[in-house]
């Protein structure tokens, strides 16, 4: 004997409740007056190495010069990564930081009038990459692409 299920009975049916789709937050990681401050201190950096480079001896002013520049580097390493952009986030963020580190450490090479400025320029470039990227748009989406981020 085969049972057949009665016909007359419904599947139940809930209401289904319409669940508000949280947006998604835009994270900036950097914001406007902590780059200021960034940049502030990454120019105090450069005029005190220039300073101590251009004022004291060649050999001592360059070894100090040095000394500040490795305690600057510390200084932007652990300040960036409290602000949650570590270092190997982004292979060109990774460039930018590497090459000003490599060019502020080289004693003398900050006496250049240009080049003592590594901090700052380094320190802009990678303020404007890191906002870039937290504000989407063209670059921001191009810059999360090389991440692996959008799919």
């Amino acid at each position: 004997m085969a049972e057949t299920p009665p016909q007359n009975q419904t599947a139940l049916k809930r209401p289904v409740r319409q669940v508000a789709q949280q947006q998604e937050e835009k994270k900036e990681r950097i914001k406007l007056w902590m780059g200021g401050a960034l940049i502030i201190f990454a120019l105090c950096v450069d005029l005190t190495e220039l300073v101590i480079t251009w004022l004291g001896f060649v050999a001592v002013g360059g070894i100090l010069s040095s000394i500040v520049s490795v305690v600057a580097g510390f200084i932007f390493w652990i300040w960036f990564m409290l602000l949650g952009v570590p270092a190997f986030s982004n292979p060109k963020q990774f460039a930018v930081r590497a090459v000003t580190f490599v060019g502020e450490i080289i004693p003398l090479f900050d006496a250049i009038p240009f080049l003592s400025f590594l901090w700052t320029i380094g320190t802009i470039a990678a303020v404007l990459m890191v906002r870039s990227e937290d504000k989407g748009g063209i670059i921001g989406k191009a810059a999360n692409m090389t991440q692996g981020k959008i799919k």
